[in-house]
C-alpha cells in the first residue's frame, strides 16, 4: 500500500505530509498484491485496511463512518488507475467501500476498519499470475472539512494505515475455493502513515491476522 502511486520498491510513497491547510483536493492509497500461486475463476476482492491514530481516541477528522460521523462520505473506493504509473490493473467493474468500523480491529478507540470490494458482473471472471503486482483497489480521502465552517478536528495529529489482507473471492464452487492473501511485503510494504512528522502511531498495534470479514452479500451476482 502507498500514497499516490502502487508501490514495487519497499519504503515508496509512505507518508502523506498533507499540511492541514485546504479543503481541495484528496490523498489516494493504492492497494496492491501479488500472488504466490495462479488464481482462476476471480470474481471479487474483499479487502480490510486497519487506521491507527496516534492518539487515545481517533479524532473527528478520522471519523469517516456514516452520518453523525463529521467526515461521513469523505471516504470513497475507485478504480480510477489513470495517474497510476506502475503495477497490473485487472479491470474490475465496481468498486465501494462497504463499511467503516470504528472500535476495530482490537476495540480502542483509537483504531478504525475500512472494508472495501472490487467486483465482477457475472459471468465475467479473471485470471492472476505469479508474474504481476496488481491493483486491488485506490482508496480515496477527501481533503474536505479540513478548515474553516463546519472543519472536523486533528487532521494534524499522525495516523497509521495497515492493509490487513485481501480476500479473492472464486466462482462458486471452484477447485480450492476463495484465497486469503495475507502476508505482507518486504520493509512492512502494507504500511503506510499520516503526518508521521507529528509524533507517529504505532502500526504493530495493528498486525496483519488471516481472518475473513463475511460474505459481500450478492453483489457478485
Amino acid at each position: 500500500m502507498a500514497w499516490d502511486d502502487c508501490q514495487l520498491s519497499p519504503g515508496s510513497n509512505r507518508d502523506n505530509p498533507f499540511a492541514c491547510s485546504t479543503n481541495l483536493g484528496s490523498g489516494s492509497l493504492y492497494c496492491s498484491f501479488s500472488c504466490a500461486q495462479p488464481i482462476d475463476q476471480v470474481v471479487g476482492l474483499e479487502l480490510v485496511v486497519d487506521v491507527q491514530g496516534a492518539d487515545p481516541s481517533l479524532p473527528d477528522y478520522w471519523r469517516l463512518g456514516p452520518f453523525p460521523d463529521c467526515r461521513h462520505d469523505l471516504l470513497a473506493a475507485s478504480l480510477d488507475y489513470s495517474a497510476t504509473t506502475m503495477c497490473t490493473d485487472p479491470a474490475f467493474a465496481g468498486a465501494l467501500i462497504q463499511d467503516y468500523v470504528e472500535g476495530q480491529p482490537h476495540g480502542l478507540t483509537s483504531q478504525a476498519r475500512i472494508k472495501a470490494v472490487a467486483f465482477l458482473p457475472s459471468p465475467q471472471t479473471r485470471t492472476f499470475s505469479t508474474d504481476s503486482t496488481y491493483l486491488a483497489i485506490r482508496l480515496v480521502l477527501s481533503y474536505d472539512r479540513t478548515q474553516n465552517v463546519g472543519f472536523c478536528t486533528g487532521c494534524t495529529s499522525s495516523a497509521c494505515l495497515v492493509f490487513n489482507s485481501v480476500l479473492v473471492r472464486r466462482v462458486s464452487g471452484a477447485p480450492g475455493g476463495d484465497v486469503m492473501l495475507a502476508q505482507p511485503g518486504p520493509g512492512n510494504a502494507n504500511w503506510t502513515t499520516w503526518r508521521v512528522s507529528a509524533g507517529g502511531a504505532d502500526c504493530a498495534s495493528v498486525p496483519v491476522r488471516n481472518v475473513t470479514w463475511g460474505q459481500v452479500k450478492s453483489l457478485y451476482h
